[in-house]
């Protein structure tokens, strides 16, 4: 096992240790996300307001066919055909909001990180470097940074849309017959176990991810940097092979 093999799967096993303690990462991520308090309000609000209009939709349609389709009356259809469009408009409005809202913040939440992680970068002792890979930290500065763009750009953003939709459609279907409410969400204990099983899985493929891109960066970093080298011993093929081999673990992790 080369050197560099053994720096990445140490890094790769303090990763691991850290991606358990999630409540304290959470907690960082919420200290950085509190200054932009007034765009997470607006996106709460457009969500909001976006499920208030996905509920009322399904009630406009069955009054319409229950009061005009019927009855035959295509006046009043086309005045509740007007009012739907206004409410679609409404979600739409809504929608866009929210990932208005959200892209600011995440944005700016994201800008924060990457400059505090260069300079704690810059901070860090000669040994750390001696201890840890370029290509590993430059998967940290770039991807994993990416990921968490992810997340407060879309993730986070469908999480509390969803849990906020859920919370005004259960309502309003308590609202319309109880009983069909109460058979409704009886599948959800059953949503909700099978949801936990999945998400398990989903961060092991995650962390495999990860750990496998970090490996491609790792090599990528020193297959440049080292270039010269390599043609000089004529190790340029070895390292393309192995390049291919790395490459095609982190498809696998990715695909499979």
């Amino acid at each position: 096992m080369s050197f560099a093999q053994q720096r990445f799967e140490a890094s790769a096993k303090l990763d691991k240790e850290q991606a358990g303690n999630r409540q304290q990462v959470l907690m960082r991520l919420i200290r950085y996300a509190l200054p932009y308090k007034r765009e997470w309000w607006g996106a709460f609000f457009a969500m909001l307001f976006s499920a208030i209009a996905i509920a009322v939709s399904p009630y406009l349609v069955g009054y319409a066919v229950d009061n005009y389709v019927i009855t035959g009356d295509l006046h009043g259809l086309l005045w509740m055909l007007v009012l739907l469009l206004v409410v679609f408009l409404f979600q739409y409005i809504g929608f866009r909001g929210q990932f208005y809202f959200v892209g600011i913040a995440g944005q700016e939440v994201m800008a924060t990180v990457r400059d505090d992680i260069f300079k704690k970068i810059q901070h860090l002792s000669l040994s750390y470097f001696d201890k840890n890979d370029a290509g590993d930290l430059m998967s940290r500065l770039v991807n994993d940074v990416d990921v968490l763009n992810q997340f407060f750009g879309q993730g986070l953003t469908q999480f509390v849309g969803g849990i906020v939709r859920m919370i005004i459609l259960g309502f309003a279907m308590f609202m319309l017959d109880w009983r069909l409410a109460l058979a409704t969400l009886s599948v959800v204990p059953m949503m909700i176990l099978v949801s936990n099983y999945l998400s398990r899985l989903a961060r092991r493929a995650f962390r495999k991810s990860r750990e496998s891109l970090g490996e491609v960066s790792t090599e990528l970093e020193e297959g440049i940097s080292g270039v010269k080298v390599a043609q000089a011993f004529n190790r340029g093929e070895a390292n393309a092979e192995r390049f291919a081999e790395l490459n095609r673990r982190n498809k696998e992790a990715n695909v499979g």
